[in-house]
């Protein structure tokens, strides 16, 4: 009897053990993916939004090099900066002439005239005004782009240069004001 007894109990666990080993479950399976949905939910805007900010920083690195090459200006000229050709004489102000921002990479200037041009990437239009107490810059992201805007000013009563980066998508940002 005890042999008989120790055949059926191992062939219970050989038995059970097949069993065991079947796979997961629907359920189970389930809970995973819906796990993974609610993740990418959650990330995948963070990450675009992370993208745009990282766009804005060329934005706001080449609106911080205009302002301090009009305070350069300012102060050896005692006047002003109000055209690129001012801005010029300390930095080289290039720009894209293409308004397609893929074909930026081919098509870049360092002779612009006017006001207003693209930024090299082409993903802003850049815009300077002067008047008699300081020189302002604004970076308005282009159309078809809903990117964060970038403004700074060169204050001549200060002598100091500010930076405005806008945390709103699309838009102008708001140029800072003189002390």
């Amino acid at each position: 009897m005890p042999n008989s007894l120790r055949i059926r109990f191992v062939n219970y666990l050989a038995k059970r053990n097949i069993r065991k080993e079947s796979g997961f479950t629907l359920v189970e399976l389930i809970v995973v993916v819906v796990i993974i949905g609610i993740l990418s939910a959650i990330a995948i805007p963070s990450f675009n939004n992370a993208s745009d900010k990282a766009k804005q920083k060329e934005a706001s690195t080449l609106l911080a090099s205009y302002a301090k090459a009009a305070q350069a200006f300012y102060t050896e000229n005692s006047e002003v900066a109000d055209s690129v050709s001012d801005l010029n004489q300390y930095i080289t102000v290039a720009a894209c002439t293409s308004n397609d921002s893929q074909s930026c990479k081919t098509s870049q200037t360092t002779s612009i005239t006017g006001l207003q041009w693209n930024s090299p990437t082409g993903m802003y239009v850049i815009q300077m005004a002067a008047n008699a107490t300081s020189t302002s810059f604004t970076a308005t992201p282009k159309s078809g782009w809903n990117g964060y805007p970038v403004a700074s000013v060169f204050c001549t009563s200060t002598g100091s240069t500010i930076l405005n980066e806008g945390n709103s998508k699309g838009g102008a940002a708001s140029v800072p004001t003189c002390p």
